[in-house]
């Protein structure tokens, strides 16, 4: 059975890879265009980016991307415990 969880963030694709190591906790994982794919605990993820855009606000210029994160044979306790820390490794600004 495979889960997803959509997410709209505000990064680059290249800020995204550059941190995409630290967020996985160093798990070695294989990327082929906009898809991170990766072993999980009995499981497997799989992550695509899609969409990359600029939102404006004023003069405000934001990059903006689409990730939609499958989580196949993980159990809903381990994605939130995995997202969480995901999460963690992007947020900026403390919020």
């Amino acid at each position: 059975m495979t889960d997803i969880t959509l997410m709209e963030m505000t990064i680059t694709q290249n800020d995204f890879f550059r941190l995409l190591p630290k967020a996985l906790n160093e798990i070695s994982f294989k990327t082929v265009a906009d898809t991170v794919r990766f072993t999980y605990l009995n499981g497997e993820i799989v992550i695509h980016l899609k969409n990359p855009r600029e939102r404006k606000i004023a003069s405000l210029s934001l990059p903006v991307l689409d990730v939609e994160v499958h989580f196949d044979s993980i159990n809903a306790e381990q994605q939130l415990a995995f997202l969480e820390g995901f999460k963690r490794t992007y947020q900026r600004g403390g919020g």
